[in-house]
């Protein structure tokens, strides 16, 4: 696991009331040079950055909407999830701009730590879903231990 500084606020100005699109955005910029909106990309299709491949997580995030992973434990949505992702990079990005980048079984640690199982909205089908805790100092520190 490496660590990083997201510097720029160009997100920011993109999506002021919108954390995890902005600092998608100012890392997506930072390594790539673009400031390209947010899209949804499903994650068996596509990268939140192709050109590095990468998905982009930030506080309190969903792995993948219940509608579109297969299981109803965590550890069987994490191992549909894992054959089918098409990312190779994970990055939690704090809400202070630190991106901790992760490989897959780094971040399969993260997610068997800090995620559970939350059902979803009944208007969003109600199905379960594997949703990390918000972020906390613990977390951070746990980030911090393992980056390079």
């Amino acid at each position: 696991m490496t660590s990083a500084i997201i510097t720029n606020t160009i997100g920011s100005e993109m999506y002021p009331n919108n954390y995890g699109s902005a600092v998608q955005v100012n890392y997506d910029y930072q390594k790539t040079g673009k400031a390209r909106k947010h899209d949804s990309v499903p994650f068996d299709k596509g990268s939140d950055i192709p050109e590095i491949k990468a998905s982009l997580k930030s506080s309190a995030f969903t792995l993948v909407a219940a509608s579109l992973i297969n299981g109803e434990t965590m550890t069987e949505q994490w191992i549909d999830y894992r054959k089918r992702v098409h990312s190779e990079l994970f990055v939690y990005i704090t809400k202070t701009g630190v991106a901790f980048e992760m490989n897959i079984n780094e971040f399969e640690e993260f997610v068997f730590t800090w995620c559970g199982m939350e059902r979803e909205s009944a208007k969003n089908g109600g199905g379960l879903k594997i949703r990390c805790k918000k972020e906390s100092k613990k977390m951070i520190r746990w980030l911090e231990e393992r980056a390079a």
